[in-house]
């Protein structure tokens, strides 16, 4: 199968590209993600299942933008050979499913995961925890 890179501008639904430079992945497009979103400084791999999510973003160019549900394995590929991956999705058990896949599957060292309460338990998986106070690290 050939690899191909990814056009600028455009959704994602069924082929496997590469992206070039881009380092982060974020995971959920409703108003949590998309505030991470606008505030980011470089560009990021966006995946939401809703389509409609993405009208949330000032500048949807700068990203790569994935219309799939994150528990669709072409999605969860997505994570390969990226050094961040944050979950802005209010599932939680679906976010820890995908951050321990991107931890101990693709080798992602940094996973963060939207959590208020339950940090501890994101600490033993060796997952991290952030709240809408703590958005700044990113």
């Amino acid at each position: 199968m050939a690899v191909k890179v990814a056009p600028k501008k455009r959704y994602f639904d069924k082929e496997e590209f590469i992206e070039p430079g881009i380092s982060t992945v974020l995971v959920g497009c409703g108003r949590l993600g998309s505030v991470l979103a606008n505030k980011a400084r470089k560009p990021m791999i966006i995946i939401d299942k809703d389509k409609e999510a993405f009208n949330r973003l000032k500048n949807p160019d700068r990203h790569i933008l994935v219309n799939r549900d994150i528990r669709d394995p072409e999605a969860l590929a997505r994570f390969e050979n990226k050094a961040r991956v944050i979950m802005a999705i209010d599932d939680f058990p679906t976010a820890v499913y995908a951050g321990l896949c991107a931890r101990a599957v693709h080798s992602v060292p940094r996973v963060f995961v939207y959590s208020k309460s339950d940090s501890v338990t994101l600490r033993s998986l060796k997952l991290r925890a952030y709240d809408e106070d703590s958005t700044d690290k990113f």
